[in-house]
């Protein structure tokens, strides 16, 4: 009895050290993240941001709008269409003006992705006439079946707002190509483009001439000017510039290169426009003529094989050349040149004339293409090149 009453207090205790240490706390001392951590049931959504380069936000003329500078008026109504280009399919898209209550007034439709303003009139309060504004855009692309296992993405876009003062600065309103005139982002050294600059003056009288001016800048703005007086557009102040963009003559690149034109307009008081998207191109280099190092009239002996060995180049050093076919080749010549693509290739000719060829003057037209030396240019340019050449006694 007194044993089994000692057995059932040793246990007591033992159960009441053992409780005690349930009053510890397995946290206590630990780093606040993990003190705060939340629990399984509230874990972060997936979302990441996008791949580089993966997704756009875009105008409607699928212009890439990062850092795009979009002009406003003071009290007009201007309406920006925002739409998203991207690679990644398999997304649902949303936009978001993260930061609309700092634009009075204006609707962002998150549907059609388009952003209305009217700035107030008086917004601008620089000395300057003009003022920058930024629009935040958030995109969040959700997956379209979340079976996939794909994570959410996002990631945001400055859009740069200028709004210019109405009785301060000209605005260039847009800029299209002439009709006839081709609008390719490639522009081929040795042509021009013709373009239509439209212009707000409101320091010039409606309908009457104006006196702003067009300034180019960039690396075109020496090969620009304007072609004609300016036209006035009736009950506005508003006027068309005929430019045009004038690469005939122009070396800017031996294969391709990228340039841009920029216009700006100043009215009468000195103040200038300002920045208009800028027009971008590719240059493509003018290929000159081919010539070759073959002898006018090489003298050729009857009865003998004659092998001259001859070179043919791009003028202007800049096109690959390839001898695709010939004409007017005696019966039994042969002309062969390498398959090395650079400005020149090197050529042989060989003919054993019979005698019966002595005294004839004869010519052997060469078929060339010409190539840029950068694969962006698909252009290939057919021409020909003559050789001359009499055969003569041994």
């Amino acid at each position: 009895m007194n044993k089994s009453i000692f057995t059932i207090g040793l246990l007591s205790a033992l159960f009441f050290v053992g409780c005690t240490g349930f009053d510890h706390d397995p946290l206590k001392g630990k780093p606040a993240p993990i003190q705060n951590a939340k629990p399984p049931d509230n874990k972060p959504s997936p979302e990441r941001p996008f791949p580089v380069d993966s997704v756009k936000i875009v105008n409607a003329d699928g212009v890439d709008l990062a850092g795009e500078i979009v002009t406003y008026q003071e009290g007009e109504t201007q309406t920006i269409p925002l739409k998203v280009k991207s690679y990644l399919s398999g997304y649902s898209y949303t936009l978001t003006a993260l930061n609309l209550e700092e634009f009075k007034g204006a609707v962002f439709d998150s549907k059609t992705g388009q952003f209305t303003w009217t700035p107030e009139v008086g917004i601008v309060t620089n000395a300057a006439g003009i003022e920058k504004f930024i629009l935040s855009v958030w995109l969040v692309a959700a997956p379209n079946d979340s079976t996939v296992g794909k994570a959410t993405l996002s990631g945001s876009l400055d859009l740069h707002i200028w709004v210019q003062n109405r009785a301060s600065r000209p605005v260039v309103k847009k800029i299209e190509y002439a009709p006839g005139s081709p609008n390719q982002v490639f522009f081929e050294e040795g042509t021009s483009r013709n373009l239509v600059v439209t212009v707000e003056d409101l320091k010039s009288p409606a309908g009457g001439t104006t006196k702003a001016v067009l300034k180019f800048e960039g690396k075109l703005g020496e090969y620009t000017r304007v072609t004609s007086t300016p036209r006035p557009i009736p009950n506005t102040k508003t006027w068309n510039f005929n430019i045009r963009i004038d690469l005939v003559g122009a070396d800017l690149t031996k294969s391709v290169t990228d340039a841009s034109l920029q216009v700006f307009a100043v009215n009468a008081e000195g103040q200038t426009s300002v920045p208009y998207p800028s027009l971008d191109f590719t240059i493509l280099t003018q290929f000159g003529a081919p010539r070759t190092t073959f002898p006018l009239y090489h003298e050729l002996k009857s009865g003998v094989e004659n092998v001259v060995p001859f070179i043919i180049y791009d003028s202007n050093h800049e096109a690959v050349l390839t001898v695709v076919d010939h004409v007017n080749l005696p019966f039994g010549a042969q002309v062969t040149c390498e398959t090395v693509r650079r400005p020149f290739q090197q050529c042989v000719f060989v003919w054993t004339p019979s005698a019966n060829d002595e005294g004839r003057l004869l010519r052997t037209d060469l078929k060339i293409e010409m190539r840029n030396m950068s694969p962006i240019d698909m252009r290939v340019v057919q021409v020909n090149e003559s050789i001359y050449y009499k055969v003569i006694a041994p």
